[in-house]
């Protein structure tokens, strides 16, 4: 990857003063495509403004060079100045002219001073953005004062700026002003997200909602109710200050900033509550019982007292209906971000902590599950083609979808009802082989609908094509559905909430009978199919996350002969009784797989109010494994990101001559 040689950051990110000048070559990671990606741009810009100041008016032309003299300030530069003296007219001097300038290999700081100096809009400032619209449309308006521009200062002054602008205006301009105002915000497209000069590691997102969205108050009539920001960063169930939403003095602007880390990966929504409600904790709002204070150890310490498990009363609703009811939350109408999960859209956006939109977006759309779900026709076009869809039963077989009264494609919201003609099934397997036709390694996916509704296959897909992961590479992935609840009775008020039943049967009580399951019924029938599978447990990896990613940690350290490699995610510490005994007998030198352990830096009371952080810490520390902290939530988006670092760790990358030619 291109590094500053100054700082050591990467080029991408180097903030040290209008850099010129590299360290390490670039490579092909994202971060570093960016790069070349925006030396190209503004190279490109460059040249377009110098054509076009030629053919409007040539005498414009030496003060626009020595801006770009100026604005870079290095004699490293001489070169590429003589060349736009000497003039710029066929292809071979635009080749020779980006050829120079990229070889300055200008840091992220130099390219967008080059930006805005030479108003370029290659880095699209948001402030300077919104301030020339404004300013733009309101002198379209009849008898409505000029709106005065302020270019290159922050977003949090040019929203103050709008606003002392705002009240200056009588109530019927205020009217025409505040629509233009939202058109312009919705054109950007909420949060707005803004880089902190000289702080690459820390963006300030602004989060802006129109007032008039939300409903009136009944404690309080004429008054609105509350506004609260709920997600992995501000917390959940929470009213307190770090949560709340508050008017920009009487603007009609429902206004939050915060300042997050950069790409981090945040969910967010909003929720409208009562005033009485206001300043309480999740705590407060639920009871000990329901969120217990976090323990001193999560395990039983070696000379006292087991910590009990959380428990939540019978017939708890989900969080509360105060909090995740229809009519209290708000969609926000101006974001262009995606659902984190399209079968459930709601009001819930996920975006990643980037000014620019191209990292910000995080790319997706609902699956197909009848596309995704078939046997490629004619030649493969994928490294990766599905298989078999087959159901395990209640009565303990398995078979293979008949496309009648158990299809190969049927979707989470067949197969999650209880009453349905998958009723009697206890899980979904999905089998995905190499197009190569050889298979050197096995991945067994815990929660598997839930990692294919995140585009799993497209990303290994992808994985490959970028020599990451080896192409002869098998995919299981297995879903627990609600007839598990069939063949155990448990005693667990968890087991109550939505969706939690079947997953607490098989991660947790029934966490044996799926290990047997798997290594005595499902392996040797994926062999029966003629899916070969790998005899060796080193060549098989199993990943889960929140349950299911204790669940690995169980099978990985009980069963080291099954699975030779566990990415865990995010494991949760509402099952960790499950590992009690690995954890109170654990020595080096007992046979254990592989075991990569990670988790999201928000994951933690302060923020998203779990606890699932300190639980990793400490059962890195009590297992001897090393932790690795992302910045994210608990969320499967995040955790599929994830997955490009953590799979290649556990299954060795393919050679160049083996990859599928497509």
């Amino acid at each position: 990857m291109a590094k500053c040689g100054t700082c050591d950051n990467e080029m991408m990110m180097c903030t040290c003063p209008k850099g010129l000048g590299g360290g390490a070559d670039s490579d092909n990671s994202a971060e570093d495509k960016l790069y070349q990606n925006k030396i190209e741009e503004v190279a490109t810009a460059i040249l377009q403004q110098y054509s076009n100041i030629c053919s409007v008016d040539g005498s414009q032309l030496s003060q626009f060079i020595t801006d770009i003299e100026k604005t870079i300030g290095d004699r490293a530069a001489s070169d590429l100045i003589d060349l736009l003296y000497d003039g710029i007219a066929v292809e071979a001097d635009k080749n020779e002219f980006k050829s120079k300038f990229k070889s300055l290999l200008p840091n992220k700081t130099m390219l967008q001073a080059l930006s805005d100096e030479l108003n370029l809009e290659v880095f699209p400032n948001v402030s300077n953005q919104f301030m020339h619209e404004m300013h733009y449309q309101i002198s379209k308006l009849d008898g409505v004062p000029e709106y005065p521009v302020s270019y290159g200062i922050s977003f949090s002054d040019a929203i103050t700026a709008y606003n002392n602008y705002y009240q200056s205006l009588s109530q019927a301009q205020q009217t025409q002003v505040a629509k233009l105002f939202w058109g312009n915000i919705k054109k950007i497209g909420t949060p707005i997200i803004e880089p902190i000069s000289g702080n690459n590691k820390e963006c300030n997102v602004f989060f802006l909602l129109d007032k008039t969205q939300l409903a009136g108050s009944e404690e309080n009539p004429g008054a609105k109710k509350d506004l609260y920001l709920q997600g992995d960063f501000h917390g959940y169930d929470s009213t307190e200050d770090r949560s709340r939403v508050t008017e920009l003095s009487g603007s009609g602007i429902m206004l939050k900033q915060s300042k997050m880390p950069t790409d981090a990966i945040v969910t967010y929504r909003y929720v409208q509550l009562e005033p009485s409600l206001r300043g309480k904790s999740p705590e407060e709002h639920h009871g000990s019982e329901v969120i217990p204070p976090m323990p001193e150890s999560f395990f039983r310490p070696e000379q006292g007292n087991q910590t009990t498990a959380t428990t939540i009363p019978v017939g708890t609703p989900n969080a509360s209906q105060k909090f995740w009811g229809e009519a209290t939350q708000i969609v926000d109408e101006n974001t262009r971000h995606r659902p984190h999960y399209f079968e459930q859209p709601g009001a819930e956006r996920i975006f990643r902590v980037n000014s620019e939109p191209k990292r910000a977006h995080l790319l997706g759309e609902a699956v197909n599950w009848s596309g995704l779900l078939s046997r490629p026709q004619g030649s493969p076009q994928r490294h990766f083609n599905f298989q078999h869809t087959l159901y395990s039963k209640v009565t303990g077989d398995i078979q293979e979808a008949d496309n009648q009264t158990h299809r190969a494609d049927a979707g989470p919201n067949e197969l999650f009802s209880e009453s349905g003609q998958y009723s009697d099934c206890t899980r979904a397997i999905h089998v995905f082989t190499p197009s190569s036709g050889k298979i050197d390694n096995l991945v067994i996916v815990n929660d598997g609908l839930a990692y294919l509704s995140m585009g799993a296959m497209d990303k290994y897909n992808q994985m490959v094509e970028e020599g990451a992961l080896s192409p002869n590479t098998a995919f299981v992935f297995v879903m627990p559905l609600p007839g598990l609840k069939q063949t155990m009775e448990i005693n667990d008020p968890k087991a109550n909430l939505p969706g939690m039943g079947e997953r607490t049967i098989e991660y947790e009580h029934g966490i044996d009978e799926y290990a047997h399951f798997l290594g005595d019924k499902l392996l040797p029938y994926l062999n029966n199919l003629g899916i070969e599978v790998p005899t060796e447990p080193e060549n098989r990896v199993m990943i889960g996350s929140s349950l299911s990613g204790t669940a690995g940690v169980y099978i990985g350290s009980k069963f080291p002969g099954l699975i030779g490699s566990v990415i865990a995610q995010s494991p949760s510490p509402s099952s960790r009784q499950i590992l009690q005994n690995i954890v109170d007998e654990y020595e080096p030198s007992q046979p254990r797989a592989q075991i990569h352990l990670s988790c999201g830096s928000f994951e933690q009371p302060g923020f998203a109010d779990n606890t699932n952080l300190p639980f990793a810490h400490e059962l890195a520390d009590r297992l001897n494994l090393d932790l690795h902290v992302e910045e994210h939530g608990h969320q499967h988006l995040a955790w599929s990101e994830e997955l490009t670092q953590s799979l290649p760790a556990a299954i060795p990358t393919c050679q160049v001559d083996s990859r599928l030619d497509v």
